[in-house]
């Protein structure tokens, strides 16, 4: 499959990179999506519209309206983490204003990349621990859910093993560093490859 415009949505996790790492490019985990897709379209168009402290209503808000005027046919939702930060944490906000996202991008026949979060186990204070978690594991239904009912490509940064090493988190322990943006991208990929059937030697 060859995509013509890739537009990047969310909060700090896409719009920043986090901590650089030695031996590891600093580049965001869109950024290295973007430039292995343009291995197969070196004419693919690329937007990261992603802002730092948005909630997924933000998201909606704020960077839905200028993607939907751009007409991509892949698009990525990460967002989540703001919300169940918050003490007004909403499950069913959170369901709706996902599900009119990724409805909306369906019926312009997007690809819809969706994903579950990093697991913060390793990083969080114990009496924060279990509430962000049980929080975390609402939201990862909800995303699942509507994943499977909108056919998105859904990445579960949740169960990746390598995403619960403390070692991928920068010096504040809020935002993933450059190795996790490589990780995260790794798995889009491998995502991405087995959704569409694309071989996955032609993203590397």
């Amino acid at each position: 499959m060859r995509w013509k415009h890739f537009v990047a949505l969310g909060d700090s996790i896409t719009a920043s990179m986090g901590d650089s790492v030695p031996g590891i490019e600093s580049l965001r985990w869109a950024d290295r999506i973007a430039g292995e897709l343009r291995l197969l379209n070196p004419d693919l168009g690329y937007d990261n519209l992603a802002q730092h402290g948005h909630t997924t209503n933000d998201v909606y808000t704020l960077q839905y309206p200028k993607a939907e005027a751009l007409r991509p046919d892949l698009v990525s939702i990460l967002c989540g983490g703001n919300d169940v930060l918050s003490p007004h944490w909403s499950p069913s906000l959170y369901r709706r204003t996902l599900e009119t996202m990724f409805q909306a991008f369906k019926m312009q026949n997007a690809t819809v990349i969706s994903f579950t979060l990093l697991n913060p186990t390793s990083i969080l204070p114990t009496r924060l621990a279990a509430r962000t978690c049980a929080r975390l594991e609402e939201a990862h239904v909800i995303v699942r859910d509507l994943s499977a009912m909108y056919q998105c490509v859904c990445v579960d940064c949740w169960h990746l093993a390598s995403t619960h090493d403390p070692q991928i988190w920068s010096v504040d322990r809020k935002h993933p560093n450059a190795l996790a943006h490589q990780l995260i991208a790794a798995e889009v990929k491998r995502c991405l490859s087995q959704a569409t059937g694309l071989d996955p030697g032609l993203i590397a």
